[in-house]
């Protein structure tokens, strides 16, 4: 259990799979506890929706810059 934020930013820095949780929260609108009920396979279908998401946003920008 994290007493100080500071410790739980140190820690969610070396976790990945807690940062993909924390984002499937935000994304849903659901609590953490409600994110950890998920299955291995919905949390890992999530990774891949983000996934593809950035690139498509990096590409639009990469896009967008090359029009100035």
């Amino acid at each position: 259990r994290y007493n100080r934020p500071k410790e739980l930013v140190v820690q969610l820095k070396k976790d990945n799979f807690m940062m993909l949780q924390f984002s499937i929260a935000k994304e849903l609108g659901k609590s953490l506890k409600e994110i950890k009920n998920m299955t291995e396979e919905e949390i890992i279908g999530w990774s891949a929706y983000f996934q593809i998401i950035n690139e498509e946003q990096e590409k639009a920008f990469e896009k967008a810059k090359r029009r100035r």
